[in-house]
């Protein structure tokens, strides 16, 4: 089964396609501070429990030592940047759900205001009550917001198995044959 998510948003004008898809870029920046303030604390962790007195930082042949209260701040400050920023993408991204509803329901209301008498006869009051209430916000709850849960999640999961792949890519690429197996095992004879 193919998914296309085109389809799927398809009431969607271009520029709310565009602002849907820079609400999914902008989770992937949220994704890529997780992953450094991540790669912060696990050198720390490894650091502190060798007993070391500072933070050695080992990039090609450059070495650099930091203070643990410096790299305390800088994580602190990571997580911070991370959750504000995170925090205005998830406040932008309802009010723009509501701006897509709104329109659509404005759309759909013009479109009953012009719709022929005869047309307009053929169905109950109710139908068209029901349409302007309840399925536009039921496409914004059941596609739109799902949509973008899903590609950002996808993302996410694909930022964590590079993550884990280039600290250590041999468990990396085991547990993916054997995630692999299991799925398909899970979906031949289930």
């Amino acid at each position: 089964m193919k998914l296309n998510y085109n389809k799927k948003l398809h009431l969607l004008s271009k520029s709310e396609k565009k602002f849907f898809y820079f609400f999914i870029f902008a989770n992937f920046i949220v994704h890529i501070l997780d992953l450094v303030g991540i790669g912060f604390i696990l050198p720390l962790i490894n650091s502190i429990i060798k007993g070391d007195e500072n933070l050695l930082i080992q990039l090609n042949n450059f070495n650099y030592s930091l203070e643990y209260s410096a790299v305390l701040i800088v994580i602190s400050l990571i997580f911070l940047f991370k959750a504000i920023f995170s925090t205005l993408i998830k406040f932008y991204f309802l009010e723009f759900t509501r701006e897509v509803e709104k329109r659509l329901v404005k759309l759909l209301f013009k479109k009953y205001l012009f719709i022929n008498w005869a047309t307009f006869l053929k169905q109950k009051n109710s139908i068209y009550i029901r349409n302007i209430f309840n399925s536009v916000p039921e496409y914004i709850s059941r596609v739109v917001i799902p949509v973008n849960m899903i590609m950002v999640e996808y993302i996410w999961l694909l930022l964590i198995l590079i993550f884990v792949t280039i600290i250590n890519y041999k468990i990396t690429l085991f547990l993916v044959f054997l995630g692999l197996f299991i799925l398909a095992f899970y979906f031949r004879y289930l």
